[in-house]
């Protein structure tokens, strides 16, 4: 893990970071959800809003995405045995050509909380096509999808084809999400985005380096009335608050 350091500029009065902020490498993609997991962990039982999720995933330097599930394919991707999320439309609409692998999906409940990460390994997608064709695609990968004839049925007119395959689902901790749209697949944007310098404050923005660091820079911006700072990965919260 790599941390840039925070550059004092005395004449502004303020403190800026070299960018990228934050970066960390992940070997693997169980580290990229453990990492995940233990910064929602903090928000089990409460509600998070979608761009606090899409902070953390700046953050993170990793695209996210949000997919509504209904029983039973969300317990079943849960327990392994679903591997593949399809998504099927008749208009070209997310996830179809904007997800691919190495991205975070949150996986919700329809009507409750998020259960779920999922990280996604590889994306397949197909378009204009017809009934036929979507019969045979959806034939091929029936034991990845583990879908039931009634959807396999409702979907016969798609055009849009979209297939994630997940290499690594991680169970957390269930939150409450704040979403008012209808969408059942919501891209939270690019991992080239970056958080504004006033979106360091959010309570699941922390930075992971040593609480008496932090606590120092925090200190440091009190007393010269810096008017944004860090958050501490032990305590940011009490910080925040």
């Amino acid at each position: 893990m790599t941390l840039a350091v925070g550059l004092v500029n005395e004449e502004l009065g303020r403190m800026r970071f070299k960018e990228p902020y934050f970066v960390r490498n992940f070997e693997t993609n169980e580290e990229l959800a453990s990492e995940f997991s233990v910064h929602l962990s903090r928000k089990a039982g409460n509600s998070v809003t979608v761009e606090e999720l899409r902070l953390l995933c700046a953050q993170m330097r990793t695209k996210g995405h949000i997919a509504i599930f209904r029983e039973p394919y969300l317990d079943r991707i849960m327990t392994g045995t679903k591997t593949i999320e399809s998504r099927l439309t008749r208009n070209k609409i997310a996830p179809f050509a904007r997800i691919s692998a190495g991205d975070v999906v949150f996986l919700k409940k329809a009507a409750g909380p998020v259960k779920g990460i999922g990280i996604v390994s590889l994306v397949e997608s197909f378009s204009r096509l017809n009934c036929h064709e979507l019969i045979k695609i959806l034939n091929k990968r029936q034991e990845g999808l583990a879908l039931e004839d009634d959807f396999r049925q409702a979907k016969r007119a798609a055009n849009y084809a979209t297939f994630v395959y997940f290499d690594c689902v991680t169970v957390i901790k269930p939150f409450q999400l704040l979403k008012t749209s209808r969408e059942a697949w919501v891209v939270l944007g690019t991992c080239a985005q970056s958080p504004k310098e006033d979106e360091w404050e959010s309570p699941l923005f922390n930075i992971t380096s040593s609480c008496s660091l932090t606590c120092r820079i925090y200190e440091t911006a009190i007393s010269r009335k810096w008017d944004w700072f860090p958050a501490c990965h032990s305590c940011g919260p009490k910080f925040i608050a």
